[in-house]
Order: C-alpha cells, then sequence, then structure tokens
C-alpha cells in the first residue's frame, strides 16, 4: 500500500509544475547545506526544508545570489533540468509519507488488530490530500509525520515508561518540533487529551518524571541538532543572554507577528483578514472523499454505542485528537487550506479503519457490503482524482469549487505546464496572463505574453488562475471599493478551455 502511494505520488512529479512555496522551501534547504545560514523566510522550522534540499545539493544545485527566497527556489529549479531538480526536491518529502503510512499501520494494528490496521493504512495511503501534500516540496506532510509520531510515542510511553518507549518520545517530540511551529498549538491539545483519557481509563497512576525529563532532554537535543547545536543572542527578544537554537526563537517571533498581522483568507465567495470559525471544518467536508467520512461517522457511532462499556482508552485516543486538533484549529485566523489541518487524516484514519474492521468482521452480510461499498468508494475517488490530488473536492463541491475554495485547496500556481501545452493545443498567438504562482512563466515554453491587471478589460486570449479571478478580484474590490471585482468583466465571456484545474483560459473579441 505505501508503495502504491509511493508510485502515485511520484507521477505527479513531471505534470504539476511548482507550487508557490517551494521555491522558498527550497532556496533555504540549499542555503542551510551550503553556508549553515537560515535567513531565508526564518518561520518555518528546518527539517523538512533540508529534506528538500538535500537531494538537489548532492546533484549539484547550488544558491544562485538573489535576496528573495522565492526567486532564489526558482532560479535553482531553472539551472539545469529543471523537472530532474523538482523531482529531486519533491522527493525529500517521501520518508515522512513513509513514517506516517507506518505509524499509522503499527498503532492501529496494535490497538485495533491487523484487519483494522490494513484498512486504515490503506485509508490514509490514497487518501487525496495526503498525497498531494506528500507530492510537494514543503513541510505540511513532514510536520503530518513529526505530531502523530510524538502523539503516538506519548501514548506507548504512558503505558510503559521504559528506556526505548521515554528514546520514542523524546524523538518524536523533536520531529514535531523541527517540521513546524505548529506543533506548539497542536501538541498540548493532543497530549494533555492522551493523558487525560489514560490516567481516566485506567493507565498509569503515577507521573514519572525522571522518565519525563528523559524525553525532553531528547526532544532538546534532537531539535538543537536540527539548528547544528548554534548558540547566540535573539536581537528581538533582548535577552542579556545568548541561548541554544536562537534561529528557532527567532522564527517564533516572525510565526507571532504573521499570526497578529493575519493573512486574506477565501471562502464560499468571501475574503476576510481573520478568517472564520467554521473555515476548517468546510475544508474537512469538501477535500475529504465522502467513504472516507463515512467510515470515520461509523467510527464515532461505535465508539460512542460502547460509551457505557469499559472501553479500552488507547481506542478512543485517535478520535479525542482528531477532534481536538479541529477545535484548535477553530481558533487559527490563519485560514489557507486543508494543509493546515493536515495532521489529522492520520487519526481519522485509524478510526475509520477500525470502523472498517468492525463492519467487515461482523457476520452481517449488510454490514459487510456496507465496508466493501465504502472502501471501494473512497479507493474510486482517490484512483480519479490523478494525477490531480491537491485540487481535488469530494461530490459536494466537485462541480464549482472556486465557489468554496479557491487558495492552496485549488490553485497553487501547479499547472503553468498545462497552460503551455493548451496554448500549443489552440494555437495561441499571444497572450494575457494574470498568474498566481512563483514559476518564471518566461521559461515556461508560453506564446508571448503580457500581464494582465484588474479592471483593465483587454481583447484576445486571456489565461487566468482561479486564484486572481476569486481571491485578487474580491481583494481588488476592497482596497478601490468599487461595486465589482477587478476580474469581474471576464465573467461576461464564455470559458474557451481549462489548463489542468486552475487557469482558465478565454477569448475576448475586440470591441466593434
Amino acid at each position: 500500500m505505501v508503495a502504491a502511494g509511493v508510485a502515485r505520488i511520484a507521477a505527479t512529479y513531471p505534470v504539476l509544475n511548482q507550487v508557490f512555496d517551494e521555491p522558498a522551501h527550497l532556496a533555504s534547504g540549499i542555503e542551510y547545506l551550503q553556508t549553515g545560514g537560515y535567513r531565508f523566510t526564518p518561520d518555518h522550522a528546518p527539517l523538512p526544508r533540508v529534506m528538500i534540499g538535500l537531494l538537489p545539493y548532492l546533484s549539484g544545485s547550488r544558491l544562485a545570489g538573489h535576496d528573495d527566497a522565492f526567486v532564489e527556489g526558482t532560479a535553482i529549479l531553472n539551472t539545469g533540468h529543471y523537472d530532474h531538480n523538482l523531482a529531486l526536491a519533491r522527493a525529500g518529502i517521501l520518508p515522512f509519507f513513509v513514517l506516517a503510512s507506518g505509524l499509522v499501520w503499527w498503532w492501529t494494528r496494535r490497538v485495533f488488530g491487523s484487519t483494522a490496521g490494513l484498512a486504515a493504512t490503506l485509508l490514509f495511503t490514497s487518501l487525496p490530500p495526503v498525497l498531494a501534500h506528500a507530492g510537494l516540496a514543503t513541510t505540511d506532510m513532514a510536520f503530518t509525520a513529526g505530531l502523530f509520531a510524538a502523539v503516538y510515542g506519548f501514548a506507548r510511553w504512558m503505558e510503559r515508561p521504559a528506556l526505548p518507549e521515554t528514546v520514542f518520545l523524546g524523538a518524536g517530540l523533536a520531529l514535531a518540533v523541527a517540521t513546524k511551529y505548529s506543533a506548539l498549538l497542536f501538541l498540548p491539545v493532543c497530549l494533555l487529551l492522551v493523558f487525560l483519557l489514560a490516567r481516566a481509563g485506567g493507565g498509569r497512576r503515577a507521573f514519572s518524571a525522571s522518565t519525563a525529563a528523559v524525553a525532553v532532554l531528547v526532544a532538546f537535543l534532537g531539535v538543537w541538532a536540527a539548528y547544528r547545536f548554534s548558540f547566540g543572542p535573539v536581537p528581538e527578544l533582548r535577552l542579556p543572554f545568548s541561548v541554544p537554537a536562537p534561529e528557532w526563537l527567532h522564527g517564533l517571533v516572525v510565526t507571532r507577528r504573521h499570526l497578529q498581522t493575519g493573512h486574506a483568507s477565501y471562502l464560499l465567495g468571501e475574503v476576510s483578514f481573520g478568517g472564520w470559525w467554521y473555515f476548517f471544518p468546510v475544508v474537512l467536508a469538501v477535500k475529504t472523499p465522502l467513504g472516507f467520512l463515512a467510515l470515520v461517522f461509523a467510527g464515532l457511532l461505535a465508539l460512542a454505542r460502547d460509551s457505557r462499556a469499559r472501553v479500552v482508552w488507547q481506542r478512543r485516543a485517535p478520535l479525542y485528537c482528531a477532534t481536538g486538533l479541529l477545535l484548535a484549529c477553530l481558533m487559527s485566523s490563519i485560514n489557507l487550506g486543508v494543509r493546515h489541518i493536515l495532521p489529522i487524516y492520520p487519526f481519522l484514519a485509524m478510526v475509520a479503519g477500525a470502523a472498517a474492521a468492525a463492519l467487515l468482521e461482523s457476520r452481517n452480510r449488510v454490514a459487510i457490503a456496507a465496508a466493501v461499498g465504502l472502501l471501494c468508494w473512497h479507493l474510486y475517488s482517490s484512483a480519479a482524482a490523478h494525477p490531480d490530488y491537491l485540487p481535488y473536492f469530494n461530490e459536494l463541491a466537485s462541480r464549482h469549487p472556486e465557489r468554496v475554495l479557491a487558495e492552496s485547496d485549488l490553485d497553487w500556481g501547479q499547472d503553468v505546464k498545462r497552460l503551455s501545452a493548451a496554448a500549443r493545443e489552440l494555437k495561441i498567438p499571444a497572450l494575457w496572463i494574470s498568474y498566481f504562482g512563483t514559476a518564471d512563466l518566461n521559461r515556461s515554453g508560453l506564446p508571448p505574453w503580457k500581464p494582465l491587471e484588474p479592471y483593465r478589460p483587454v481583447a484576445g486570449w486571456v489565461a487566468i488562475s482561479v486564484n486572481r479571478l476569486e481571491v485578487a478580484s474580491r481583494l481588488a474590490q476592497r482596497l478601490t471599493r468599487r461595486p465589482e471585482g477587478g476580474y469581474d468583466w471576464l465573467r461576461t465571456h464564455q470559458r474557451v478551455a481549462r489548463a489542468g484545474k486552475s487557469i482558465w483560459i478565454y477569448y475576448v473579441p475586440p470591441q466593434p
């Protein structure tokens, strides 16, 4: 199952060009490996970026000398063979997908049995959001593996705080913290829930302070190692002394500023800088295959039915952690897509896998048929999405996904190659383009093109990213206080074609 997932992920490499954030992560990884520095976008932890940069660096990629991380990363990709460099960068994330998949198997099998472990692994390794972000040179899949490893390690440690479990817990904590700053929000929630479950459900009654200290020490050394055991001041904090891994604290300050300033978000045709409390429930409802959600719901009902019985606390842990992650995300003002709640999927896969196993192992033919039907529905949804796992939407929003979401869940700048192919097929002599992304359009095989500005209607062939048509259009409307959006004039013309899922092509006839 894991091998099939890896093959499906690798098959997307030559189809999709770089998404918006990939060049910045690549540039940071190359910088770290080449110079030991970490000045590019420090609000991201280094471990996944080092993995992203490792294979390109070993194949000869080096810094190009630009100050901007996105320009620098794009220049690195375009030095030599673009597809080769991009594939090497993306391959650095595959180990995290393999790790997360293995942990789903091990934990589910241990708690619910082998059939549940197989079902959970099958579901997890075929989830379109998981395949999408495991196939990109970004940090989200790495954090998913790190957080899940930390929570699994803590659950094992709560059962038996021996040295192997303690070291595993410390390594998991280090992996989570060294992959993303979101660990500071998600980890306390999950660990507290597991702790309370263990104490209330017959787990250990005494807290082992000595082994907890060892786990914290292992985690600290792991994170410090990710920053090459650096030691120095943190100017933003004005501390009178030097500290270990000052880059981590500097990144934390930058992340805090980002949270305070907010970020433009899009949901259901509206733009906001403060987000919506219901953003992530909507995202999960439309970005997750309905067969998978049905199995999760079946697992929830099964746990609720057994609420009066003495259910082993480990069986409740995945559902409680998934709920805790969702509730934690409700408070976030940065609403940019399913990638920000990607760590919920390993826990949901465990719940869904347990439900599928219970139905399959029952002697009820209707239950068995329901399990087989839901698994087949899920697998069909996954197969039909290939290779567009990133812009996947289920049946609730698949006809007009842009009316629900239009950012990294649909358009992250991934379809420039397809735009070039469409331009050749349509024999387009010249293009007006409004593109959301970081790819170098001058090196993408496009016909002669000019930038399309908002509120400036043109004649001829027009290619526009869905993000620009929906999000940028609404932002321009807010900034100018006009009654119409910046690109709303295009909606009066018929769309001729579509490049992938994220770029729309129009032909605007000349005015008489």
